[in-house]
């Protein structure tokens, strides 16, 4: 008994909530304060547990990217960002009576983005344009989130949160997105609170959609970033000092965690980056903040499952937390695969699944997530309300009818959800062990056949089929080689390829095929030297000086004055000359 009574004295539980505060609306039972428990909501609601990945992270360095690389975190992702975009779709799509009730956003808003989507397969443009809101509007979907729950936790406390106070404290949210959109939309884009996007060279090659920043200049940035994070601290404190007079510090302590949580997902690692401060610091290093930040998404997705199985529980329509988070991992897992699943099985446009349609269809999944969110959470809503803040069962809509719901239709969705869910697990194991560890220790047949079970599920990857086309050429089997570029050039007509095709052919005497294929490489990215070098000595075999003083010429506006390009232009312009005196 005395352990219990001071482990809640310490958690500020049962002896806080009973003593009345200065300015409070009310008390609250201890029963009423906590969703799942002290425990799991200051853990997983609050961001305890991204406390303690960031110091873990912050202690262990660079080599926590060696016992864990990148490559491993999609199995996180799986079982913990799949479910929470499930959770969603089954809040939405489960109910009858909650798919009448956003029947706007569930069907309306649905249909457009698919129709987005669609199009964006033949029009590159539009999908860069979605990819370009997703990502700004990132930042502030984890902050709504937050903001959210910080104002659920005071409310069920019983503290009297005044306009005045919501106003300022909405807008320290408001301003730590603002902070991260403003950092990612400079001339030199700082860390992208998104997917991870390829960093291409001097001309644009890799995806098909792009993020696109508004390329703030670098003065206007730093201004608003200056003033930005000064109106960020201003807003904190005087809301947490209001707060203060209204409760005690164990009343407003979920929200101030939820405020530190939030400054630590986006204010502090977009000003360490911007400034560049602390850079070999691995959880606000710019060098590795697509790493960082899915952890920032693990600690968003576990906090959104923890919020919404409590929901489902009150709500009336929780199975079991096994069952509810199955249903979710099934739901989520099928939006992130049936689409694309269907796209590469129709051959719909002409963009591989690895170079873009990933990306789009991640983009067109966060916004639809966004939107539904957007409708279904607010804490004004009655029914919403009467579960987060008075800790009241809502009553079940349409219970007999769905609960007569054909058993075919959930024996069929149940299928399709595991089918998703084995194309993600198939997609990441072949991924890191299949082929990116098998590279690591020298096994070739074992990468190779990686590439072939990732071409079965529609996910067969250009890189992938590069190396192994270098793999074998450093083995002397050109042949092997020319067939793995030919299939890397079905996925992706990337220059590197046409590139290694036409340094083969070159070597075999093919100066006619070695041309075609450097031109095609040129026609892409006209920049790099060697191959402006092998195509201009191509043009030069197969006796077209001219169109080797065309790119020379050219080259030397890339290269000034390199020795090698303007000793071949001598001979370009030698052969020339002998050809107009004959």
């Amino acid at each position: 008994m005395r352990k219990r009574s001071l482990a809640m004295l310490l958690l500020g539980t049962a002896s806080l909530s009973s003593v009345p505060a200065s300015g409070r609306s009310g008390t609250s039972s201890a029963s009423t304060r906590w969703l799942h428990g002290p425990a799991p909501d200051l853990l997983f609601g609050c961001g305890g547990l991204y406390l303690l990945i960031f110091v873990a992270l912050a202690l262990s360095g660079p080599a926590a990217m060696t016992w864990l690389p990148e490559g491993l975190l999609p199995l996180l992702a799986i079982f913990v960002l799949a479910p929470h975009y499930g959770a969603t779709l089954v809040r939405v799509y489960e109910q009858r009576e909650s798919r009448r009730r956003y029947a706007f956003f569930a069907v309306g808003i649905t249909a457009l983005l698919v129709f987005g989507f669609s199009i964006s397969l033949y029009h590159y443009a539009l999908g860069s344009f979605l990819v370009t809101i997703y990502i700004d509007w990132n930042s502030w979907h984890y902050a709504g989130q937050n903001y959210g729950l910080a104002i659920m936790f005071l409310k069920r406390r019983g503290v009297l949160v005044t306009p005045m106070t919501k106003r300022l404290f909405y807008a320290s949210f408001v301003l730590s997105s603002f902070l991260a959109i403003v950092a990612m939309n400079g001339v030199g884009p700082e860390a992208l609170y998104g997917p991870s996007l390829p960093r291409d060279g001097a001309k644009s090659i890799g995806m098909a959609y792009r993020f696109m920043p508004l390329g703030i200049s670098d003065p206007i940035q730093g201004i608003l970033m200056i003033s930005g994070l000064a109106a960020y601290g201003a807003c904190v404190l005087t809301s947490l000092v209001l707060l203060m007079r209204r409760g005690t510090l164990a009343d407003i302590a979920p929200a101030l965690a939820l405020v530190f949580t939030q400054s630590l997902w986006f204010v502090v690692p977009v000003a360490a980056r911007y400034w560049d401060l602390f850079g070999g610091f691995l959880p606000l290093s710019g060098r590795d903040s697509r790493y960082t930040f899915m952890w920032i998404a693990f600690g968003h997705g576990i906090q959104y499952l923890w919020v919404t199985s409590y929901y489902a529980k009150k709500a009336g329509s929780y199975p079991g937390t096994g069952r509810y988070l199955l249903r979710c991992l099934f739901a989520g897992s099928m939006i992130w695969n049936l689409p694309g699943l269907v796209v590469v099985s129709l051959a719909i446009g002409s963009v591989a699944y690895t170079e873009g349609v990933a990306l789009l269809l991640a983009a067109v999944v966060n916004l639809h997530h966004f939107v539904l969110d957007g409708a279904i959470w607010k804490l004004r809503d009655d029914g919403i309300g009467r579960v987060l803040l008075r800790a009241l069962s809502q009553p079940r809509a349409g219970v007999a009818s769905d609960e007569r719901a054909r058993w075919g239709l959930r024996a069929g969705l149940a299928v399709l959800g595991c089918l998703s869910l084995g194309l993600s697990l198939t997609d990441m194991w072949e991924r890191e062990f299949g082929f990116r560890r098998a590279g690591k220790s020298g096994d070739v047949e074992r990468m190779e056949q990686a590439a072939l079970r990732l071409d079965w599920i529609g996910r067969g990857d250009a890189s992938q089929r590069r190396r192994l086309a270098l793999l074998a050429r450093s083995r002397g089997d050109d042949d092997k080689a020319l067939s793995e570029l030919e299939r890397s050039l079905a996925i992706s007509n990337h220059p590197k390829a046409h590139f290694e095709k036409g340094h083969i052919l070159a070597d075999r005497g093919d100066w006619r095929g070695a041309a075609l294929s450097y031109e095609a490489a040129y026609a892409i990215d006209d920049y790099p030297l060697k191959l402006i070098h092998k195509l201009a000595n191509a043009s030069l075999e197969i006796g077209r000086p001219a169109r080797a003083q065309e790119v020379l010429i050219e080259g030397l506006r890339h290269h000034p004055r390199h020795p090698v390009l303007v000793k071949q232009l001598r001979e370009a312009n030698r052969q020339l000359s002998a050809a107009a005196a004959d």
